[in-house]
């Protein structure tokens, strides 16, 4: 049995392997797994025809194989149609005990590899669910998991993590042992996944104003992966400098805590962390990187870099500024 497995959805992609796994009733070291890049035929050919041994199936796994395939822009660079014989001959017949899965992210169907095992292969598409899908699944998951949810705190779930299967997964996981039972609210996603995030944000503007760029680039690239998209991330920290700036001015003009709280409509938790920031920087430090910032959105919005490019670049200015 051959499949063949692509998509960007790779939470049920794994979760489809773990399955077939358990139904050939084979544990994940007993799995043969092998990076297609590095492959040969000779040695995909001798994975699959070997007979397996103290198990009932053999399971041959191929990650990446397809993409050396791809088609190419130049002639000159075209993959030599005797390699890609060899690999489906590899590839197929297949003895009744070996199942060959082939994994790849994205694949065309112009892709000559793809084209010959097509008609021999179950091919099974894991694209991104698109928004009815995906609140349906988190419905499915909080219930597989023995809580429940109220409809407007799944949607909002959904549009605070977006379709990353793996950040859902886990977010879930806080909310239900959070709730403690209950169905999961609204109020319980913005205190368990909102203030998650602005504490990232916190914790991003303190490495850009200390100029760490190390660890501004890792948090970066956390809250991107955890959906958060370059423009509202320039939003949410151009939101916490300008409250920043109004803090230090409010401290120094003596404003009791409390009132500048109430100004500022802040939860205890996110007013405590930017009160701490608020007395450790100074106005000019703050002010120099909502310049910055403000020059990254320029760029971004007049097309001069790109999203994540600019991001980036902001990150290494401020570190080098004074």
């Amino acid at each position: 049995m051959i499949y063949i497995l692509y998509g960007e959805n790779s939470y049920s992609r794994h979760h489809f392997l773990t399955q077939l796994k358990t139904d050939l009733g084979i544990l994940d070291n007993e799995a043969t797994l092998f990076a297609g890049a590095q492959l040969t035929p000779a040695h995909l050919s001798n994975a699959v025809n070997t007979i397996p041994f103290l198990s009932p199936s053999r399971l041959v796994i191929v990650e990446g194989l397809f993409t050396r395939f791809s088609p190419r822009k130049s002639a000159a660079d075209t993959t030599p149609k005797e390699l890609v014989q060899s690999f489906s001959k590899a590839a197929y017949p297949i003895p009744p005990t070996t199942t060959l899965v082939l994994i790849e992210e994205d694949i065309s169907a112009q892709n000559p590899l793809f084209k010959a095992l097509e008609t021999v292969a179950t091919i099974k598409p894991f694209p991104l669910l698109k928004k009815v899908e995906l609140l349906k699944w988190i419905g499915d998951e909080v219930t597989k998991r023995g809580g429940g949810i109220t409809p407007t705190a799944m949607n909002m779930l959904a549009n605070l993590v977006g379709s990353d299967l793996w950040g859902l997964s886990n977010e879930i996981d806080k909310l239900l042992q959070y709730s403690r039972g209950k169905p999961i609210q609204d109020s319980h996603i913005q205190e368990v996944v909102v203030l998650a995030k602005e504490a990232n944000i916190f914790h991003l503007v303190d490495a850009l104003l200390q100029r760490r760029v190390a660890a501004a680039s890792l948090l970066l690239r956390q809250l991107l992966t955890q959906g958060v998209t370059p423009s509202h991330l320039i939003a949410m920290i151009a939101r916490q400098l300008r409250h920043l700036v109004i803090s230090k001015d409010l401290l120094n003009q003596k404003v009791p805590e409390r009132e500048i709280q109430h100004r500022l409509g802040l939860q205890e938790f996110a007013f405590r962390q930017l009160i701490t920031q608020a007395r450790t920087y100074t106005v000019p430090q703050i002010i120099n990187a909502y310049q910055l910032l403000l020059d990254t959105d320029i760029a971004i919005k007049t097309g001069r870099r790109e999203d994540d490019v600019a991001l980036d670049v902001l990150v290494a200015e401020l570190g080098k500024s004074k």
